[in-house]
């Protein structure tokens, strides 16, 4: 949701997410995700495919991280299971 977050900051509340166009820096509400100046509003696309890319780098470092934990326990099961270790480690 976008708006100015004076009179309708109790959908700013119940909303996903809100953006507060503000064009003074006194003249904002603090229910909002994030605020944008209303002189950079045609920034706005830019705003969105950077939170969208943003959010693709952290579900690719998730995934990274996934993979690589499964990569060691797979080689402590094999070291486990062909050396012979001690099941205690």
């Amino acid at each position: 949701m976008t708006g100015d977050g004076l009179n309708d900051a109790r959908a700013f509340k119940q909303s996903d997410v809100a953006l507060s166009i503000a064009d003074d820096i006194y003249h904002f509400s603090h229910t909002g995700n994030a605020i944008i100046d209303a002189s950079k509003f045609y920034a706005l696309n830019k705003y969105l495919c950077f939170a969208r890319r943003s959010l693709r780098i952290v579900k690719l470092s998730f995934l990274i991280s996934l993979l690589y934990k499964i990569c060691w326990v797979w080689i402590l099961l094999l070291l486990v299971t062909f050396l012979h270790l001690p099941q205690n480690l």
